[in-house]
């Protein structure tokens, strides 16, 4: 019986390993990147110019790789100890 619980840990981890992957690629790609440069975009268009709005699309941009790695690794850390967990 021990073997399926094995098999189901392993398994449940390499899906949350997985899905730290895609988490950490909409993370860094789409909310940091893409939404840096629409927060620069919104801020430049407004009426009297939004400085607070381009500092953050600005920063968004500029640290949207260690927020794409950081948030895919914490989440593929969580996996990793499933699978660990099922080894032994």
């Amino acid at each position: 019986m021990k073997n399926y619980f094995n098999v189901f840990f392993c398994t449940l981890g390499l899906c949350i390993m997985a899905l730290g992957v895609v988490f950490g690629l909409y993370m860094g790609i789409y909310f940091a990147f893409v939404g840096g440069i629409i927060n620069i975009l919104d801020g430049v268009q407004t009426v009297p110019l939004n400085s607070y709005d381009i500092a953050v699309g600005v920063a968004k941009v500029v640290f949207c790789a260690p927020i794409g790695y950081l948030s895919g690794l914490i989440v593929f850390f969580f996996g990793w100890l499933f699978v660990v967990s099922a080894e032994g």
